[in-house]
């Protein structure tokens, strides 16, 4: 995601391999729609929704880049955890 994009959509630029993204099947070129029904207009609204629902379920509207869209659900873990 650009750390630069302020307004407009949030669009996903790159996917580690076997990160928790890419599992869930979110792609490079992925735009993020909405979560909850809530619409993801920029950064900030993708950062606070995060921050949020911390250790809960979500649905993520995802439009892939071919156009199509899926709903994403996925656990929001806090990543301060994942540090060793």
């Amino acid at each position: 995601i650009p750390h630069n994009q302020v307004i407009g959509q949030v669009m996903i630029e790159e996917v580690t391999p076997g990160s928790p993204a890419a599992r869930a099947g979110i792609e490079p070129g992925d735009t993020f729609l909405s979560v909850n029904e809530k619409p993801v207009n920029n950064i900030g609204d993708l950062h606070r929704y995060i921050q949020l629902n911390l250790g809960k379920e979500i649905t993520i509207l995802v439009k892939h880049s071919d156009s199509t869209t899926e709903d994403i659900i996925v656990i929001i873990m806090n990543y301060l955890r994942w540090q060793a």
